[in-house]
Parts: structure tokens; sequence; C-alpha cells
């Protein structure tokens, strides 16, 4: 499918501004959706941006948003509590699923983390004191979305990249590893104009259709 114009939510964080300013130089149609459209004032200058108000966990507030999209792609991100269990990444995509089957659009693209489950494979400070004793709830909350990702009718790609930093392109070689929780080898750390990059990519092409990969730079 030849996707022209995407939604986009979470284009209010860092990752998510990077692939709006990304998308919009690519010459794709954009439609940002977000609490506060105001916030995105810097991509006014562009004749093919829009920015719509809508809540990502309430499709009644978005659905006629992003009726005439070809994708979705979604940058949001939850901090959640080291104490509380919390569902915000896998409420956003059910409430997203909601619009897109209303207006058949099949191809989405969002972003979860590395180490949203245990894994040997993961960087010892990660496995032993970040994943348990930080960030559990959120990357629990990242899994949930994963498996319901997988349960869908969905044509969904999961990218979980390390840590982010706001630093520009590193101009190195992404690596991926489908199903993992982390590429060994890889820096616990990349750019969000790296993962921004690597999103837009998937739009032109269907090695990752339906798939959940790990991606890092070396």
């Amino acid at each position: 499918m030849d996707i022209k114009r995407i939604a986009v939510f979470g284009g209010t964080g860092r990752t998510g501004r990077e692939l709006l300013k990304q998308a919009l130089d690519a010459g794709y149609k954009v439609t940002a959706i977000a609490r506060n459209p105001k916030s995105l004032k810097e991509f006014q200058q562009y004749e093919n941006f829009e920015a719509k108000q809508g809540d990502a966990l309430k499709s009644e507030t978005f659905e006629d948003h992003v009726e005439d999209c070809d994708a979705v792609m979604s940058c949001l991100g939850g901090t959640g509590s080291r104490f509380a269990e919390m569902t915000f990444y896998n409420d956003t995509l059910k409430e997203m699923q909601k619009a897109m089957e209303k207006h058949k659009i099949s191809r989405f693209i969002g972003m979860t983390s590395w180490a949203t489950q245990d894994d040997p494979s993961l960087p010892i400070f990660v496995r032993w004191v970040l994943r348990p004793l930080f960030i559990k709830h959120v990357l629990d909350s990242m899994y949930q979305m994963e498996q319901y990702a997988e349960k869908t009718q969905l044509n969904y790609t999961i990218i979980k990249p390390p840590g982010l930093n706001p630093d520009g392109s590193s101009g190195k070689n992404i690596q991926t590893l489908d199903n993992g929780q982390c590429v060994p080898g890889c820096a616990n750390y990349m750019s969000c104009s790296d993962v921004a990059a690597f999103m837009l990519s998937c739009l032109k092409t269907d090695k990752l259709d339906k798939k959940i990969t790990a991606i890092g730079v070396k």
C-alpha cells in the first residue's frame, strides 16, 4: 500500500517531534492528535500538517481525525509509578484500534522498549536494577500492549528501542532483533532521531509487518 497520509499520537514528546519533522520533510501529509494541539505550533509552517485535539484514551475524541489516513503511528509514553500498576499502553492501543477499524485502517506502527520481559541477554543494570526497582509497571503495560497487538487484525509493527536521548542522529546503522528484549552488543541508549527514522522507514517495507522488533545502535 502506498502510504501518503499518517496520523501521529505522542507528537509532543521528544521522539514524536522528531517523527513529525522527518515525516513532514519527507512529504507525508500528517495529522497530529494531541491533548494540546497548540504545543505543536512550530509545525504549522508545513502545508501538509494539521494538529487536532484528542485524548488517546478516548477514541470518540479522535476517531474522525484519522478518517482519511493510511496509517497510524504512536510515540505515546506514560511514566507511571514505581508502586502502582498501569494499563496506559494497552489502553491507548485499544482506543486507537477502535478508530482504525471504524475507518478500515490496518497499518499501525508504535513503540515500547527493551526489557518488557525479563531476559538473560539484557544488560545487567537493566535486568537487575532498572527493570525490577524503577520501571517494572511501565514495562508491564508495554508488554500488555505487545500482547494485545498480536491478537488484533491490525498490520502492526512494534519497535522496541533502548533508553532514549534527545541528541541528533548517531549516523550509525540500526541493528534489529525480532522478538528480542534487547539487541546484544548495542548501546543502552540511542537518539530519538534514530528511533523516529526507523519508525518512518517501516512505512516503506513489509518486512516488519506483524512483528515486534528490538532496535539499537553499535
